[in-house]
């Protein structure tokens, strides 16, 4: 061992940082998954914008009140059925969210979103301080989910690293290292 170097010992801890980058890893993940309930309500409330104004605009041109920019019958019911379509749209995921289990809402609202809404919901996101049970399950199980991801990354470095150092040394080479 020259240098103080364990050449046998896995790459991240030579440098003396698998511990804190698996914690760093760990505690991002909980603080991101703390965040999912926070952002689901942000999104739900602007869903419920969008629905309110598709709905606003669907009752105007049924009754005739925004006939004016559409003089043409034809193309007033094709609108009609457009703008009624996406009103069902809307509050189906609506009310899909809105139903869900606190628990279920991340799974509903992966299968429900509209992700034009959920793409602005994040431009306009601040996230929060979790203070209700149930986010702070979701901190606890991210953080238990980034530190599982980090022991997995770390046992496949591992592995590859002991591959590399047999593979080395089956070509005659004390250090591990393949020549040239």
């Amino acid at each position: 061992m020259r240098g103080g170097l364990d050449p046998a010992a896995p790459v991240l801890d030579r440098a003396g940082t698998a511990g804190y980058v698996r914690n760093v890893v760990a505690a991002v993940s909980g603080a991101a998954a703390s965040q999912t309930l926070a952002f689901i309500y942000a999104y739900e409330q602007r869903l419920g914008g969008h629905l309110d104004e598709a709905q606003r605009t669907l009752d105007g041109l049924r009754a005739g009140t925004i006939a004016a920019a559409t003089p043409n019958p034809a193309m007033r019911q094709e609108l009609v059925a457009e703008f009624a379509h996406r009103v069902a749209e809307l509050r189906a995921g609506y009310d899909a969210i809105a139903q869900a289990s606190v628990f279920a809402k991340p799974a509903v609202f992966a299968a429900h979103a509209d992700y034009a809404i959920a793409s602005a919901t994040l431009d306009a996101f601040t996230p929060t301080v979790p203070v209700d049970l149930p986010s702070l399950i979701f901190a606890l199980a991210g953080l238990a989910v980034g530190w599982a991801v980090w022991q997995t990354g770390e046992g496949v470095v591992g592995r590859l690293s002991a591959r590399r150092r047999r593979v080395g040394r089956s070509h005659g080479l004390p250090s591990g290292r393949r020549p040239g």
